[in-house]
């Protein structure tokens, strides 16, 4: 990711087994399988589940405020959120105008039909995930990039984490010795 370049809103951490701060069980942390480039395409309207701690309530894209649109302070949740989010057209991000730096083939154009649904500032790095018919779930995307929260048919940038698939199995590949990727 750069300034110059913003359509790669990528990162991969790896969270030490040792010397971490809190310690984890299995139930608290798992593995996800990702979405691959020779899966099922993303279709548009697909369901998919948006996850995080992010600001509640909708905010004006024109301020910079932390005021939701009934002028009420957003706040953000004490539980873990989740909701269902629609895929969009790709046309509709890509013909925004304040998405023009940001979308590209590493993204998706996601968002809610219904006002008041949307991930907002917080969930920034956050999973989007698709069910499988098993019930599992398969990480498609993570939160980047949008104009206002929770607005009606006001789409949102995520990135497509199968676009990166090469780069993250390099990353893991390339990983120094001793190191365990997750």
């Amino acid at each position: 990711y750069s300034k110059k370049l913003p359509k790669d809103d990528i990162a991969l951490i790896k969270i030490r087994e040792q010397g971490q701060t809190a310690k984890l069980t299995a139930k608290q942390l798992a593995k996800i399988t990702m979405q691959k480039k020779d899966d099922k395409p993303l279709y548009r309207n697909e369901v998919l589940r948006v996850t995080g701690w992010g600001w509640m309530g909708a905010r004006t894209p024109t301020t910079a405020a932390r005021l939701d649109t009934s002028n009420n302070v957003q706040h953000s949740p004490a539980m873990l959120q989740q909701l269902a989010v629609n895929v969009f057209e790709d046309l509709n991000c890509a013909n925004n105008p304040e998405y023009e730096d940001f979308y590209g083939a590493g993204a998706i154009c996601v968002g809610s039909r219904k006002p008041g649904q949307d991930s907002c500032q917080g969930d920034s790095g956050g999973p989007l995930t698709r069910a499988l018919p098993s019930g599992k779930r398969v990480l498609v995307g993570i939160v980047s990039n949008g104009v206002g929260c929770a607005y009606k048919n006001i789409p949102a940038i995520y990135t497509r984490v199968s676009h990166y698939e090469k780069w993250i199995a390099d990353a893991i590949r390339l990983a120094p010795k001793g190191v365990t990727p997750m």
